[in-house]
């Protein structure tokens, strides 16, 4: 498999964010990427270590949904885009949570 699964959401998001001219929300999603990337890259490693099968079908879908996403985006039918993001959305998270609802998060300020 080419690629991290992982990193290329990351930069994907990332990317769509920054093309929106929304400069506020680009700094924002700039200064939460590293973390994105962190987690996700963690979560399919970890998945990618124990069922290859099952991480190669979920790089596969996840080209899969953002060429659909590009695709509603390019013929400007943004109902279509927001209602696949939705969708989208609804898989990953439970992609991303999968086996995580236990964990703890570290404030890095106490």
């Amino acid at each position: 498999m080419a690629g991290n699964l992982g990193v290329a959401a990351a930069l994907f998001h990332l990317r769509m964010v920054q093309l929106s001219g929304n400069a506020t929300l680009a700094l924002i999603a700039g200064m939460l990427h590293e973390i994105f990337e962190r987690h996700t890259s963690s979560v399919t490693r970890h998945r990618s270590r124990t069922d290859a099968e099952t991480y190669e079908a979920d790089y596969r879908l996840f080209i899969r949904s953002q060429r659909r996403l590009l695709k509603r985006l390019r013929a400007r039918d943004g109902e279509g885009a927001f209602v696949h993001r939705q969708e989208h959305m609804v898989v990953a998270r439970s992609l991303v949570i999968e086996g995580r609802l236990a964990a703890q998060v570290l404030d890095l300020l106490d």
